[in-house]
């Protein structure tokens, strides 16, 4: 979907309607307030993540319980509390692990010759780079 006036008018509206907010809110909430699907309303949240980037806000989101309904809400970046940054962290740290041990099945499942395995190939050694740096940090 083309990134339209329209469609950052509505991330904006969005990101005040976060911040307005008293407590912490769910996607059923913000699909009920645009009056929108779930689906339109988690593509939403990427474009309340999208004009909030380079502004001191991000928008952040944790699970309330087990099985329960994810929780959204917007902070100041530098007042973000410590605990949720190194649960970020090392959320990303298992990620890339994750994809670096996914992309092997797409390196071994295509040829170093056509374009598909070119990328594969390119996207393993980027990966593994910053695993190993990764690796050497912590």
């Amino acid at each position: 979907m083309a990134w339209t006036e329209k469609r950052k008018q509505r991330a904006v509206e969005a990101a005040n309607w976060f911040i307005s907010a008293a407590e912490k809110r769910t996607l059923r909430q913000l699909a009920k307030h645009f009056s929108m699907t779930r689906r339109q309303a988690f593509r939403l949240i990427q474009d309340v993540r999208r004009v909030t980037r380079d502004s001191p806000y991000n928008l952040t989101c944790s699970p309330s319980a087990p099985r329960k309904p994810w929780l959204y809400w917007i902070t100041a970046v530098r007042e973000e509390d410590g605990q949720r940054r190194r649960f970020s962290l090392g959320h990303v740290l298992t990620r890339f692990g994750t994809e670096l041990d996914m992309n092997e099945s797409f390196v071994a499942a295509s040829k170093g010759t056509t374009r598909e395995g070119k990328v594969a190939r390119a996207f393993k050694a980027h990966i593994a780079a910053a695993v190993a740096e990764l690796e050497i940090v912590d």
